[in-house]
């Protein structure tokens, strides 16, 4: 039973849903006027309170459709409750443009005034439930992109002094599958049949595969079938410790994709060799993990040719300020999702979150990151950061 997932979407749920609306009707009542909004205020908590009861019968009886679709509805509505809550400043700005309207008119009763009272009080209450509707329409928006087709998008990533062998070498990086809830195995057989038709030369795997691990063989196995001419390779990620250890280990070792775990693997590229390392996760998530990403880099990249071209699979984006001692070329990473909140490419929490890397490209010396979206997630949310399953090529600079 997910004690935890329970415990915390119980607080939320509380804290949330009821303080959202005792405080919305303390700072501006004007919203309760509309009977549609009064009546889903008050079903708010109650209906999060029965889907998280459904969600936890699903999971203790294994009823597959159950435990998805209550998951969903829970996150969409504690998700629903805290956006309502950051709309509080809109509400409270209005109502002090109301009130200072008012204290106008008082004064100026004889001037000119372009809003009639009664004008003013539709004009008031339009705008005091615009910005609940346009959240309501945001959160229905980005759960529809949890569910969106994943992108296959074409990348370049150009390095100088880059070998003949290497010229348009291209790479799959899949990342953050999360096989499970929301992203099943047959949405991996219908994403690689959509590569079918590419051609490719290496796939690299950054951890966070499968949330179910009675789906993570033959993930595995399906990723295999991928024609390449070298083989495939897979790192770990924060939650193969989450869901199991010692049972992922097992399965991986035993599937036909290579595990890299503190370890590399040289592959030979005509008269050219890259060097694939693996870095281990810290699974620590808000403590500092710069020792551990520079013992894990290093150990990753120990047996490393100094003529080679260096790959480096980690699941935390964070190797980047690590990888400068270990003459990395390239570093492949995921965890982030890109904050599942995106604009134009980037992280809308780039600006807030400095160094953390979120999705897309970065580099720093002479060593080049590109930290992908996921194929897949926990929480069923996106917007503007859609899933994907970038195609990267290597060109000279």
């Amino acid at each position: 039973m997910p004690v935890l997932f329970i415990a915390v979407a119980l607080l939320l749920i509380g804290s949330l849903t009821f303080t959202a609306r005792w405080l919305l009707r303390r700072i501006n009542n004007r919203i309760w006027e509309c009977r549609v909004i009064e009546i889903s205020a008050v079903a708010l908590p109650y209906t999060a309170f029965v889907f998280l009861g459904l969600f936890a019968l699903g999971w203790h009886f294994k009823i597959p459709v159950l435990t998805p679709v209550a998951s969903i509805t829970v996150y969409f509505l504690v998700l629903t409750s805290l956006l309502l809550v950051l709309t509080l400043p809109f509400s409270l700005t209005v109502e002090w443009i109301g009130r200072l309207i008012s204290v106008f008119r008082k004064k100026e009763r004889e001037s000119f005034t372009p809003v009639s009272g009664q004008g003013r009080r539709k004009f008031l209450k339009a705008a005091t439930a615009a910005m609940p509707a346009l959240v309501l329409g945001g959160v229905g928006k980005g759960f529809a992109g949890g569910f969106q087709a994943v992108r296959i998008p074409e990348l370049t990533m150009r390095f100088k002094n880059l070998p003949d062998d290497l010229q348009g070498f291209r790479i799959l990086h899949l990342s953050d599958l999360h096989l499970g809830y929301y992203f099943q195995l047959s949405d991996l057989d219908e994403l690689l049949s959509k590569l079918s038709s590419e051609y490719l030369d290496l796939v690299l795997i950054t951890g966070d595969v499968a949330d179910d691990l009675t789906q993570l063989e033959e993930a595995l196995k399906l990723i295999d079938q991928i024609k390449t001419p070298l083989p495939k390779f897979v790192s770990l990620g924060n939650h193969e410790y989450f869901r199991g250890i010692k049972e992922v280990l097992r399965k991986m070792e035993a599937s036909p994709v290579h595990l890299l775990r503190n370890s590399g693997y040289p592959l030979q590229v005509g008269e050219t060799q890259i060097f694939i390392g693996g870095a281990d996760d810290p699974v620590r998530m808000h403590t500092d993990i710069s020792d551990f990403m520079t013992e894990t880099v290093n150990k990753a990249m120990a047996d490393a040719d100094g003529e080679a071209f260096k790959l480096l699979l980690s699941h935390r984006p964070r190797a980047l300020d690590v990888a400068g001692p270990a003459d990395i070329d390239l570093i492949l990473a995921g965890h982030t999702h890109g904050g599942q909140l995106g604009y134009q490419g980037r992280s809308v929490f780039e600006d807030y979150l400095k160094n953390r890397y979120l999705w897309g490209r970065y580099s720093k010396g002479k060593t080049q990151l590109y930290t992908s979206s996921g194929v897949g997630h926990w929480m069923p949310f996106r917007l503007g950061c859609p899933p994907e399953a970038p195609i990267i090529t290597l060109e000279r600079a």
